[in-house]
């Protein structure tokens, strides 16, 4: 209770700063993935798919730079991003997507005492 108010500002604050950062991305950034478009080189053996291990740096600096950077410092965006593309489906829109994402908040987990990541923990392994 003591620090309600400071969760809520936080999380409003996070929360407008995500969707700001997502409106700037969705404006600007690149109309598709580069996976989603013709490869400027062909792909090596075995990697005619999007596919990387865990530890696998193999030229992210280059043509993934955007996929990498916005998977590991905007996850809500990159998620949303994914599950609203066609082939996935989930959600017919990014900005419905995002919404969804904000669930995983730390600061609105702990004012609904966790209930809104048991939520997020549904949706997204749905």
């Amino acid at each position: 209770k003591k620090h309600a108010a400071r969760y809520a500002l936080s999380f409003v604050f996070q929360t407008a700063l995500m969707f700001g950062v997502a409106w700037i991305y969705r404006r600007f950034g690149p109309a598709c993935l580069p996976q989603e478009s013709m490869p400027d080189h062909d792909p090596e053996i075995g990697r005619v798919v999007f596919a990387y291990g865990l530890f696998d740096e193999k030229e992210f600096w280059s043509e993934d730079l955007m996929l990498c950077m916005c998977s590991w410092f905007c996850t809500g965006i990159q998620w949303a991003n994914n599950v609203s593309k066609p082939k996935i489906g989930i959600f017919g829109s990014f900005w419905v997507a995002l919404m969804v994402s904000v669930l995983n908040s730390y600061e609105l987990n702990a004012l609904t005492h966790g209930v809104c990541y048991l939520f997020w923990i549904l949706v997204a392994v749905y």
